[in-house]
């Protein structure tokens, strides 16, 4: 994933939530849906709704901290292509609270992971201020790019406009 391909950008307009979107796509694989409940211009801005990473993992290797295991597969951050949300495709994830496990003595009880972390090629980013959506794909991710918009679409006919028209930046 590097920013020398070009970053596919499709414009929504189709007048739906972050909510929304995330319940039509709520049958992919590793949906992870950030909400920004708190409209602000600064903190809660933007809300995220990203599904079937290329990669995903909630468990490192026997003998390697989490932490370790995920600076190993972090990439150096790419500059971000500005009047977009920061979050333009890449790792995110969760952690669970008993990854305090991995810094002090304390036994993890949960049967829970301890993190889910994907590299997702596509999200679907929200700002808040501007009332502006996109689904921002990464070359990789061409062929889901429209089975992602077909599901937002639907087959009702009371969405105000079709979402995904298709712009190209470098």
């Amino acid at each position: 994933m590097s920013r020398n391909d070009p970053l596919a950008i499709h414009p929504l307009s189709c007048g739906l939530t972050a909510w929304e979107v995330a319940q039509r796509l709520a049958g992919l694989p590793h949906l992870l849906f950030l909400d920004s409940a708190q409209f602000h211009h600064e903190r809660g801005r933007y809300s995220y709704v990203m599904a079937t990473p290329a990669e995903f993992h909630t468990s490192t290797p026997p003998g390697v901290d989490a932490f370790t295991f995920l600076k190993q597969r972090l990439p150096k951050p790419e500059p971000t292509l500005p009047g977009l949300p920061p979050f333009q495709t890449g790792y995110a994830g969760v952690f669970g609270y008993e990854l305090n496990s991995q810094l002090e003595a304390i036994a993890h009880r949960s049967q829970l992971p301890l993190f889910a972390v994907g590299r997702y090629d596509w999200v679907i980013a929200f700002d808040h201020l501007t009332k502006y959506a996109w689904l921002l794909a990464q070359p990789e991710a061409k062929a889901m790019v429209q089975s992602v918009l077909e599901k937002i679409n639907g087959r009702t006919p009371t969405l105000p406009a079709r979402c995904g028209e298709r712009i190209t930046v470098q």
